[in-house]
C-alpha cells in the first residue's frame, strides 16, 4: 500500500463518519485486516469498487442501484431522531446486524427504502 492509497482509505472512512473502532471493525469484516497498511493490491481494488471510487471497467455499469444522497440523508436524519444514541457507530451496528452492511452508503436503493420504512415505523 502506498501512502496515497492509505490516505484515500482514511479520507473515505472519515467522510463516512467512522471513528477508529468502527473503521477497524469495518476493515476486519471486509478485508480481514485491522489496518489498511496490511491490505494488498487486490483488496485495495475491492475497496475502491465497494466505496464507489473505482472507474468502471469497459462495459461495466456504474452502480446504478446504489442509494441516492436523499435516501442517505433521510436514513441519517431518522436514525438521529429514533435511536437512543443517534451516532454513526450505533447506526453501523444496526445496519450490519439487520441488513448485512457496515455503512448506509453500501445499501442498494431498494434496501435503503426498506431501511427508511423500518425507521419510520413506530416501536422499531
Amino acid at each position: 500500500m502506498t501512502n496515497k492509497q492509505i490516505a484515500m482509505i482514511h479520507a473515505w472512512a472519515k467522510r463516512q463518519g467512522m471513528d477508529d473502532e468502527l473503521y477497524r471493525d469495518w476493515l476486519r469484516a471486509n478485508f480481514g485486516a485491522t489496518s489498511c497498511k496490511n491490505m494488498n493490491a487486490g483488496q485495495f481494488g475491492q475497496f475502491l469498487a465497494m466505496a464507489g471510487l473505482a472507474p468502471p471497467m469497459p462495459g461495466q455499469k456504474k452502480h446504478p442501484d446504489r442509494l441516492t444522497d436523499t435516501q442517505n440523508r433521510m436514513i441519517l436524519a431518522l436514525w438521529g431522531q429514533k435511536s437512543r444514541k443517534g451516532d454513526l457507530q450505533s447506526l453501523s451496528a444496526w445496519l450490519k446486524g439487520r441488513w448485512g452492511v457496515a455503512s448506509s452508503k453500501q445499501l442498494t436503493k431498494s434496501q435503503a427504502s426498506r431501511v427508511i420504512t423500518a425507521l419510520q415505523k413506530e416501536g422499531w
